[in-house]
Order: structure tokens, then C-alpha cells, then sequence
């Protein structure tokens, strides 16, 4: 009877941390809270079910439910996305991103801190990077590998006036936005060419802040896909002899350090000229 009452408490033990672990893996990492309930769901269902069997058979089934389940989120995320990506980005890119990932990240992010102010109140350049929210935590600080040391390194060599924002919410991007001393723009994060995404804070749409004031250089260094669902931050507020960065479709970190570092390269005479007029 007691080795009978052992097996019972041990199978549901092990049982209910996998349970856990399955939901919180889409849940937490991917920020897909339908497919990690599901999980959840379906395994807090099919427990009283397993605990009928032996205690080797329930805690293989379980392994299994979860193993795919695990599988079936990442697929659920990324499956349609990843062709997309690879077809915009360039299989190359999307591989090298990674290595430029693990290079840059923890690295920019000193660099952010060292250079962002609590506030300024003469124009400048307004820098946004949008953060991805998750259950509990920012998730997906990816972004901070964009190329953001390279737009730094480039005003700091011209002695011209910048401020980083980072903004968790739509609200807090607004608000950079519309301030008349932002006189240029450059936005990092996850987005769609109208749009710019905060995880589970929400999402912007570009056409919220149509009538904020002008501004001189507009670039959306975020994934611009989804062309057809209106118009880029720039067709609504781009100055008539500014300069807009936007490339269409998805985007990749290595793809954007690249095409950045060409922008400023390329434009470099002119971009001064602007940024000096604000």
C-alpha cells in the first residue's frame, strides 16, 4: 500500500512539473499565451488519465505530449515566418545575424546606457528602440545588436545632439514622437511598415501619430512587411526635402547593421547637413 501511495505522489509530481513546463515553454519564450493554455489544458486533462498506468508508461507519455507540444509551438511561431524571412533577408544574412547577435548585444546595451538621457529639451536626434514585452520580462533584447553603436558612433564623430528612448508601451513612443525636438527619427525593434510592436503592451500604428510634427530623417529599422497595410511612419510625417530609410520587408540583425552602416556611409554629407539644420 505505501509503495502503492509513493508511485501515485511521485507520477503526479513529475506530472504536474511537466505540465508546467510545457505550457511555459510557448508561454514564456515565444509570449503565445492561446498555444501555452492549450498546453496546459490538454495535459492537466489528460493527467488523471496517465496516473491509471504505471509509473514508467505515465512518465514517458508525458516526455512525448510534451516534446511535441514544445515542437508544435516553435512550429505555431515560426513556420510560416521563417521562408518569408529567408526570402527577404538572404539566407547568409539570417545565419550571420546570429554571430552578430552574440557579438553586439550585451555590448550596445553599455552603450545605450552611457548615452541616454532622462530628457532634452533643444532638438536632437530622437533614437527609439521599441521593447518586446513578454509574461514577465522584455523578451527578444536581440534588437539592441540592430546597429544602434553604429548610428551612435556616427553622431558622436559629428558632435551632433541625440537622446535614446526606450519605450516599452505605444504611449511612451508617442510621446517621442510627437515632441517637436525630436527632429529626426531612428526606430529600432519589431514592426510591419505601418506599425511598430511592443509584445503584450500592445501595438502602435503609425497612422496615430499622422500629426505629429515634421521631421527631417525618418528610419524604420524594423521588419517593414506587410507593405499593403498602409502607409510608413515617413509618408505621413517626412519633411518635403527630408530623408526616409525604409526597406521593404522583413528584416534580419546582420542585414540591417549592413544597410545601415551603407545608409549613413552613403549619405553622409547630407545627413550631416539636416541633422545640423535642426
Amino acid at each position: 500500500m505505501d509503495l502503492f501511495i509513493d508511485v501515485i505522489l511521485n507520477s503526479f509530481t513529475v506530472s504536474i512539473v511537466l505540465i508546467i513546463l510545457l505550457g511555459f515553454i510557448p508561454f514564456y519564450f515565444f509570449n503565445r499565451k492561446f498555444v501555452g493554455f492549450v498546453c496546459w489544458l490538454l495535459g492537466l486533462c489528460l493527467l488523471t488519465f496517465f496516473l491509471s498506468f504505471q509509473y514508467n508508461l505515465s512518465i514517458f507519455l508525458l516526455v512525448i505530449i510534451s516534446s511535441i507540444s514544445g515542437a508544435f509551438a516553435i512550429l505555431y511561431n515560426y513556420a510560416f515566418k521563417i521562408p518569408k524571412v529567408v526570402h527577404d533577408c538572404g539566407l547568409l544574412n539570417v545565419i550571420y545575424s546570429y554571430r552578430d547577435t552574440s557579438c553586439f548585444k550585451n555590448n550596445n546595451k553599455k552603450i545605450i546606457d552611457r548615452n541616454k538621457k532622462d530628457e532634452l529639451d533643444s532638438p536632437h536626434v530622437g533614437i527609439i528602440i521599441a521593447k518586446k514585452k513578454g509574461f514577465l520580462r522584455d523578451i527578444d533584447k536581440n534588437v539592441y545588436a540592430d546597429g544602434i553603436d553604429l548610428l551612435v558612433e556616427f553622431l558622436l564623430r559629428r558632435s551632433i545632439q541625440f537622446n535614446i528612448y526606450e519605450c516599452g508601451t505605444p504611449q511612451s513612443a508617442i510621446k517621442v514622437i510627437n515632441n517637436p525636438n525630436t527632429c529626426s527619427l531612428f526606430i529600432f525593434g519589431h514592426g510591419t511598415k505601418c506599425s511598430l510592436y511592443f509584445g503584450r503592451n500592445g501595438l502602435l500604428n503609425y497612422c496615430e501619430v499622422r500629426n505629429a510634427p515634421k521631421k527631417k530623417i525618418i528610419a524604420q529599422l524594423h521588419c517593414n512587411s506587410n507593405e499593403e497595410c498602409g502607409c510608413s511612419l515617413a509618408d505621413y510625417i517626412l519633411d518635403d526635402d527630408g530623408i526616409k530609410f525604409i526597406i521593404d520587408g522583413y528584416r534580419c540583425v546582420h542585414q540591417n547593421r549592413t544597410d545601415l552602416e551603407k545608409f549613413l556611409s552613403d549619405n553622409d554629407n547630407e545627413l550631416e547637413i539636416l541633422l545640423r539644420s535642426s
